[in-house]
């Protein structure tokens, strides 16, 4: 929110948490932030049914604790040297720590994703760096590994959908790319029952000359292997992606 009626309002943008009732009536609301740009990209219900929220806070990926009554519990940043940072996924895994996951831009040309674990204290456990990308979804296997997918950028002027499969404290096991000479990413992730997981996001390498995006969807398989024949594209004259 910019609004400066919002009662808890720090200045510039604040991150903004709303609960509202099935027909639409605000119960409350909690701004969080600083005096600089702040945003919340993500949210869940943790284990206790407090909230928990990620973003980026003066710069710095951030998380912060919010009870089912709208109270601030705790809030924590974590700044890296190498430049700002974002938290743009979380989760909380089957060990209770909460997941982050997103990106540091280390220059105007350059993004690092991470990922990091954080205990129900704020304090932050471990963390993971993974070359050239940012993170945009996460989700957890039965077995505690992670799954990661969001954009690589791999050449000038092109991007691919990236995934990554890691330990549960962050340690790669594989990492896919997929896309053409264009624009591509995955902003969406989930797993079907087969164990295979569903990416969806955006293509311009099948319509770069065209110079538009289309949502596009694919299947891989439990080791990153992209199922033949699965690509699904979607969209019109304009820019579309999921």
């Amino acid at each position: 929110t910019t609004s400066k009626n919002v009662e808890q309002y720090h200045g510039e943008k604040d991150g903004l948490i709303l609960k509202i009732t099935e027909k639409g009536r605000p119960l409350w609301y909690l701004a969080v932030g600083s005096k600089e740009n702040d945003e919340l990209f993500d949210i869940i219900e943790d284990k206790n049914g407090d909230l928990v929220v990620s973003g980026h806070k003066n710069g710095s990926c951030f998380i912060a604790k919010i009870s089912a009554q709208g109270e601030l519990k705790w809030q924590k940043k974590f700044p890296f040297s190498e430049g700002k940072s974002y938290a743009n996924t979380l989760l909380q895994s089957q060990r209770g720590e909460y997941v982050l996951a997103g990106h540091i831009e280390k220059d105007r040309y350059t993004q690092t994703a991470f990922s990091m674990g954080v205990n129900d204290t704020s304090t932050r456990k471990w963390m993971k760096e993974y070359l050239n990308g940012s993170i945009k979804r996460v989700l957890e296997n039965e077995d505690g590994t992670l799954i990661f997918a969001g954009t690589t950028y791999e050449k000038e002027m092109r991007e691919d959908m990236l995934v990554i499969k890691t330990y549960s404290t962050g340690g790669q096991i594989w990492r896919k790319n997929y896309g053409g000479d264009g624009y591509d990413g995955a902003l969406g992730l989930t797993k079907d029952f087969e164990g295979n997981y569903f990416l969806a996001g955006y293509n311009s390498s099948f319509e770069k000359a065209a110079k538009r995006d289309l949502a596009w969807v694919i299947k891989v398989d439990k080791n990153g292997e992209k199922v033949l024949g699965t690509d699904m594209l979607f969209g019109g004259n304009s820019q579309d992606e999921f």
